[in-house]
C-alpha cells in the first residue's frame, strides 16, 4: 500500500538522482503542495544562494501557505528588498502583512503591487481589497490611539499636516446636518487638493470622535480639538459649526488652531445660501493657506480645480463613497468630471465607484487575490511556453513575434486616499 508521503519520497530520490539543486526541488515540492520538504529544502537553498530573490519568495511562500506567517514574513520581505518588481513576492508580502495585522504596510505594498500587475484583472481585485482594507487600518489605528499603544512623534513641518474636524450643525435640524456634512468633505477635499498640505482620512477623525463616546455630530471646540490633534499627529486642526438662519439660509463659522505652537485663528461668519457658502470656500482656503505659507519656505501650489460647483459634487460623491453607497458616489463623481474633465483624482474616483458597483457583490478576500495570481502566473508561463517553441522553431530573434502590446499601470500615481502621506513617525510599543 503507497503512503502518504511516498509521492515526494519517490520525487525527492529521483530529483537527488538527476542532480537537481535544493532550490529545484523546493520549487516542485511547493507546486506538489509538499510545505514541509519545501521548506527544508529552501532553507538550503537560501544559504548557498543568499542572492537569489526567487528562492527567498519561493520559502515565504512556503511558510505562508503552512500558516505560519509570522515565519514568512521576514523571508517574503528579504525577496521584495532584491526585486521590488516581482509580483509573486509582492503579492506574498502584502497578505502576510495583512495576516499579521499590520494594515499600514499592507496597504503600500498592495499599492506598489497594483502598479506592477500585469493583468488588469489582478490590478482590479487589487483596488477593490484595498479600499476595504483601509477600514481594518482605521480601526487598528483608532485602537492603537486609544489604548496609547503608539508613542507619536511629528517630523518636519507639522503644521502642514491638517485634521479637518466634521462640522457640527448647531440647530440639529435635517436640512443643516446634512449640509454641515457636505461641507466637511468639501473643505477637507479642497485642503487635499494641495500638494504642500496632508489631510487626514475624514472616517479616521469620524472612528476616533466615536472611540472616545463622543457625538460625531457634537461641535468640537479648540480644547476638544487640540486634545484629539495631538493623538492624530497632526500640527493643525480646523474646526467649525452650522447653523439654520432662516429658510434656505446658513451661518458658518471656523476657527484654525495651530496645535504644538498654540496659535488659534478665528474666521468671520459666512452667512448665505449653499451656493452663496460654496463660492466662499475658494477665499477661505486661500486664507488658511497664506497661514500655512507664512510659516513655510514653500511654495504654496494651486489646486486642480477652483470651481467651487466641481468641488461641491466631488464632495458629494465622496461622502457616498465613504458610506459604501457607490451608485450615488458615481452620480456626483460624474458631474465632477463633466465639470472639469481634468479634475483626475475625480475621474480615479468615478472609475472606483463604478467598478465596484459591478462587482460590489463579489466578496473580494485574499484567497481571491492568491487564486488571481496564480492564474496570472499560468498564463504568462504558458504564453512564454508558445514563445520558446516558436524561437525554437524559426530560430532567434523571433522572440517577440506575437507579444501582447504592454498594459500600462498607474505609474507614479498611488489611489486616492494615499496621495497625501502623514508627516509622523510611529514607535509601537
Amino acid at each position: 500500500m503507497r503512503t502518504k508521503n511516498a509521492v515526494p519520497l519517490l520525487l525527492a530520490l529521483f530529483l537527488i538522482g538527476c542532480g537537481v539543486s535544493p532550490y529545484q526541488y523546493g520549487k516542485q515540492a511547493l507546486e506538489m503542495g509538499d510545505y514541509h520538504s519545501a521548506v527544508a529544502s529552501l532553507q538550503d537553498a537560501v544559504r548557498t544562494e543568499p542572492e537569489h530573490p526567487h528562492t527567498w519568495r519561493e520559502l515565504g511562500i512556503a511558510y505562508y501557505r503552512r500558516g505560519e506567517y509570522a515565519e514568512a514574513q521576514p523571508h517574503l520581505e528579504r525577496a521584495y528588498r532584491l526585486n521590488p518588481a516581482d509580483a509573486g513576492a509582492t503579492l506574498y508580502l502584502a497578505m502576510t502583512y495583512e495576516r499579521n495585522a499590520q494594515y499600514e504596510q499592507a496597504l503600500a505594498t498592495y499599492d506598489h503591487l497594483a502598479q506592477i500587475a500585469r493583468l488588469a484583472a489582478l490590478r482590479e481585485l487589487v483596488t477593490f481589497h484595498h479600499w476595504r482594507l483601509k477600514a481594518k487600518w482605521h480601526q487598528q489605528r483608532i485602537s492603537d490611539i486609544l489604548t496609547q499603544k503608539a508613542d507619536i512623534t511629528i517630523e518636519g513641518a507639522s503644521d502642514q499636516t491638517v485634521a479637518v474636524m466634521p462640522l457640527a450643525s448647531l440647530d440639529g435640524t435635517e436640512e443643516s446636518t446634512e449640509f454641515a456634512l457636505t461641507l466637511t468633505y468639501l473643505v477637507s477635499n479642497m485642503l487635499g487638493s494641495f500638494p504642500n498640505l496632508a489631510t487626514t482620512d475624514l472616517p479616521l477623525i469620524y472612528g476616533m470622535l466615536e472611540g472616545l463616546g463622543l457625538d460625531v455630530a457634537a461641535p468640537v471646540d479648540v480644547t476638544l480639538g487640540a486634545q484629539i490633534g495631538r493623538l492624530l499627529a497632526v500640527g493643525t486642526v480646523l474646526t467649525g459649526t452650522v447653523r439654520l438662519t432662516e429658510p434656505g439660509e446658513f451661518q458658518l463659522d471656523m476657527t484654525l488652531m495651530r496645535v504644538h505652537q498654540g496659535e488659534i485663528y478665528e474666521f468671520d461668519p459666512i452667512v448665505g445660501t449653499p451656493g452663496d457658502l460654496v463660492g466662499a470656500m475658494p477665499p477661505l482656503i486661500d486664507r488658511v493657506l497664506r497661514i500655512f505659507a507664512t510659516s513655510s519656505d514653500r511654495t504654496i501650489e494651486r489646486m486642480p480645480t477652483e470651481n467651487p460647483d466641481v468641488l461641491l459634487e466631488f464632495a458629494k460623491g465622496s461622502k457616498f463613497f465613504d458610506a459604501e453607497v457607490y451608485d450615488k458616489a458615481a452620480v456626483f463623481f460624474r458631474r465632477a468630471v463633466e465639470g472639469e474633465p481634468d479634475f483626475w483624482r475625480a475621474r480615479l474616483f468615478l472609475n472606483l465607484a463604478e467598478q465596484l458597483m459591478r462587482d460590489g457583490a463579489k466578496a473580494v478576500g485574499l484567497d481571491d487575490l492568491e487564486k488571481s495570481f496564480l492564474h496570472e502566473e499560468l498564463s504568462v508561463m504558458s504564453r512564454q511556453a508558445l514563445l520558446d517553441r516558436i524561437d525554437i522553431q524559426l530560430g532567434q530573434g523571433f522572440m517577440a513575434v506575437g507579444e501582447p502590446q504592454q498594459v500600462r499601470g498607474n505609474g507614479n500615481q498611488q489611489f486616492p486616499g494615499t496621495d497625501r502621506a502623514l508627516t509622523i513617525r510611529v514607535q509601537w510599543k
